[in-house]
């Protein structure tokens, strides 16, 4: 078909349509989700009685600087959106890492902290070769449907810096033997970002490990299908990795080392959210794909 000045004006009058109309779609799903209300985080494990059980409900408004709320036994915890986690950490840190949590993506935290630094996280714990230590956190609402971005699942845990240098885990003049950090995935999303950032390093030994936890989702946070994580946690994933080198630990008298090595005084969970997929979304797509063609 020839193109006239009236056939390519009316084509650029359709093309802007197109556009305005897939940019009003687009802009329908672009928000990041906000969890509503709390959200129920049960922490389990066997002593020689039976399952210990220690639970509450937990808003998502924690953060570093704010108290953490004691569930029970040895055992604090708050749950964040967007204010706590070691992607988080990074995201803020410098602008060329401001790409690790999207505009449109939210970064969910369950954290835990002992109550009492020199006791034992889980009092009475049943050491044996399969003993577990199971987090759930069921209940989870948001502003709209969600899909977890599982290539972001982390799970961190920290050592008091004395107690680590004290019992030889790491060089006195390096914090990194303080911090281990276990993915869901490998490849883990911007592993180079972590790497580069600080968060991942190699330095004397990994503090990381892909791929060797497995996290259970369910739902897709709407009030009908809430959201809910499981990770049942092997209790020696708590070991540092600079043991399993060349880093021998001396636990010395009167730390908290029931199994036999120092256990951190800190862990969490951190994992990506983003709004789930929608017809109005794939609207958008198409009309972004016919803009294009219609540009052509």
């Amino acid at each position: 078909m020839r193109i006239t000045a009236r056939n390519r004006s009316r084509q650029m009058f359709a093309v802007g349509c197109v556009g305005a109309m897939a940019a009003s779609a687009t802009a329908a799903f672009a928000a990041r989700p906000i969890p509503i209300g709390t959200a129920h985080t049960t922490v389990q494990y066997e002593d020689h009685s039976g399952t210990v059980t220690i639970a509450g409900d937990r808003n998502f408004n924690g953060a570093a600087n704010l108290p953490q709320y004691l569930m029970g036994g040895n055992v604090r915890s708050f749950s964040a959106n967007n204010t706590f986690g070691r992607r988080y950490d990074l995201d803020n840190s410098q602008p060329m890492f401001s790409h690790v949590i999207g505009p449109d993506e939210t970064l969910v935290a369950h954290s835990f902290f002992k109550n009492d630094i020199d006791g034992d996280y889980f009092p009475g714990i049943a050491l044996q070769h399969d003993s577990h230590v199971t987090v759930s956190v069921t209940g989870m609402v948001f502003d709209q449907p969600v899909t977890v971005l599982e290539s972001t699942f982390l799970f961190h845990t920290r050592w008091d810096e004395d107690q680590t240098v004290d019992a030889g885990l790491e060089h006195p003049y390096s914090g990194h033997g303080a911090h281990n950090f276990h993915t869901e995935t490998d490849p883990f999303r911007n592993f180079d970002d972590f790497i580069s950032g600080g968060v991942f390093s190699d330095f004397e030994h990994h503090n990381f490990a892909l791929n060797d936890v497995q996290p259970v989702f369910s739902g897709n946070g709407t009030p009908g299908s809430p959201l809910s994580m499981t990770m049942s946690l092997p209790y020696d994933m708590l070991i540092n990795l600079g043991e399993h080198h060349d880093m021998p630990q001396a636990v010395l008298p009167g730390f908290p080392a029931p199994g036999g090595f120092l256990e951190p005084y800190h862990f969490h969970f951190e994992y990506v959210v983003t709004p789930e997929p929608t017809t109005l979304a794939m609207v958008g797509a198409a009309l972004l794909i016919l803009r294009r063609r219609l540009a052509e």
